[in-house]
């Protein structure tokens, strides 16, 4: 039977689809993989006629979406049903957070891992058998609605085949027009190619879904890692279709999480049998000394280290996140020994729960840690059913303005839109990102980040919060115009 299997997500990666399709051919279905990737809200001036002629003679269609592409997802539904049969279940990160809100547009959910649920419903619908009772499934049936139990996996995560990277099958949105992908630039990410070693996070952080997810999934608390021949050989099979990767990004929340074997063993044989860069993610808590000197002389290039914030109160009490401040500077000066290692350090801006103290110890750690390196800012988003989700919804907030993670250009239009506390500081926030010398931190000359000047900035934030919170709406909404000029 054949399925179509559409990705909805901002990126081209479309990693969860195609995981999918790689178990559905080796159990006999044929299918294609749609990446339609947008940051626009919804699919405006699209061509649907490319993806009605794509899901023509369909026994199912997939639709997989993050929260923030709920409406996407809705739209290609009810783009399809008006000429197309097929049966539609949407899956996908938000249908395991929230499936109540989506089950209102959707007959089928896939609540849980969706491997097993997908070929088990694929061959029901081939053999015209009925499908209610499927473990994961929710099913709407005129006024009610059918919840199975989701269940574990079937089978070991090694078990299951590597991702389909076989393009035949696959089409990606270019220019309002869907067409056959190829392996160039525009439609891989072959600078930076993700693959991911384990599923699941055994941190707790407040602005995550992992909870949510824990909760929802109690088998999924734990972290299951791939075996060492799965990965590799996962590695290997990017390289065989995509000859041009020039590297890698390790996807793990965090690779330090590895057992050392592990990782001594992964290294010798990436070194040998792959041999190209890559970058990993890592946490204070668990850095390890030993294990960066073998990753950086496999061929790792880059980390990105997750602070979030400079603020110990914050990272406790608002991030559920206890790594003392002092932690962070110690693995900061050990990284910096490495002269070879770009290091860049994650923070989360955006943050209405925060207070200008919050907000100046940031500042200030970012100035006290060694450069060269690079800041990402990244906005808060409220993720359904993480704790700070429902700490903004209970206070009131629009969380439905802020469900997508997203760097400083969002950051930038909350300032212009949002009656945030603090802007002075969040918009100076938001000028120190990006790379990191001894003149300057980010856009931002380290002179203007003197004590004197923080002193000066906390005046206008407390004694002329008028005149500060205006004067950094005007000049932020001349940068805001800039930045959508130039993404245009």
């Amino acid at each position: 039977m054949k399925i179509v299997l559409i990705s909805t997500d901002d990126s081209e990666k479309g990693l969860g689809v195609k995981v999918l399709s790689s178990y559905l051919i080796s159990q006999g279905h044929d299918t294609a993989v749609v990446i339609m990737p947008t940051t626009q809200k919804n699919y405006k001036n699209f061509y649907w006629n490319d993806l009605k002629k794509i899901c023509k003679n369909a026994g199912l269609i997939g639709v997989s979406c993050m929260s923030h592409g709920v409406n996407k997802a809705i739209e290609i539904q009810e783009e399809l049903k008006k000429d197309i049969s097929a049966p539609i279940i949407v899956g996908g990160i938000h249908a395991c957070l929230d499936p109540v809100s989506l089950i209102k547009s959707f007959v089928l959910i896939c609540h849980g891992e969706g491997e097993d649920l997908i070929v088990e419903l694929a061959n029901r619908l081939h053999n015209n058998q009925r499908y209610r009772d499927i473990p994961g499934l929710w099913v709407k049936e005129g006024g009610s609605v059918i919840k199975n139990q989701s269940k574990p996996l079937k089978h070991n995560l090694n078990d299951y085949p590597l991702p389909d990277y076989d393009l035949s099958r696959q089409f990606i949105l270019e220019n309002n027009r869907l067409v056959p992908m190829k392996c160039i630039l525009s439609h891989l990410a072959l600078e930076s190619f993700v693959i991911t070693g384990s599923r699941g996070c055994n941190q707790q952080c407040a602005y995550c879904c992992n909870q949510k997810i824990s909760d929802n999934f109690p088998w999924r608390a734990k972290v299951r890692h791939y075996s060492i021949d799965y990965f590799i050989n996962h590695f290997k099979e990017v390289c065989k279709f995509y000859p041009t990767v020039k590297s890698f990004w390790i996807g793990d929340d965090n690779f330090f999480d590895k057992e050392l074997g592990y990782i001594k063993e992964f290294c010798a044989r990436y070194k040998n049998e792959v041999n190209k860069p890559f970058l990993i993610l890592i946490n204070p808590h668990t850095f390890n000394e030993d294990k960066l000197k073998f990753l950086i002389a496999a061929g790792m290039q880059r980390v990105i280290m997750g602070i979030q914030s400079g603020s110990e109160r914050v990272n406790r009490e608002i991030y559920n996140r206890n790594f003392p401040i002092s932690n962070i500077i110690e693995v900061a000066h050990r990284l910096h020994k490495y002269s070879n290692l770009e290091i860049c350090y994650d923070f989360i801006i955006m943050n209405p729960f925060e207070e200008e103290e919050d907000l100046i110890d940031t500042i200030q750690l970012i100035k006290g840690l060694p450069p060269p390196f690079s800041i990402f800012n990244n906005k808060l988003a409220f993720y359904p059913g993480s704790a700070l989700f429902m700490k903004a919804h209970d206070l009131g907030l629009d969380v439905s303005r802020r469900i997508k993670h997203a760097g400083p250009d969002i950051g930038y239009r909350i300032l212009k839109e949002e009656d945030i506390q603090h802007k002075l500081f969040h918009f100076i926030l938001l000028r120190m990102c990006g790379k990191v010398n001894r003149w300057r931190v980010g856009l931002m000359p380290r002179c203007l980040l003197s004590n004197n000047f923080i002193t000066f900035y906390s005046f206008l934030n407390q004694r002329l919060t008028f005149f500060s919170n205006m004067l950094v709406t005007m000049v932020n909404s001349l940068l805001f115009s800039r930045v959508r000029l130039k993404l245009k």
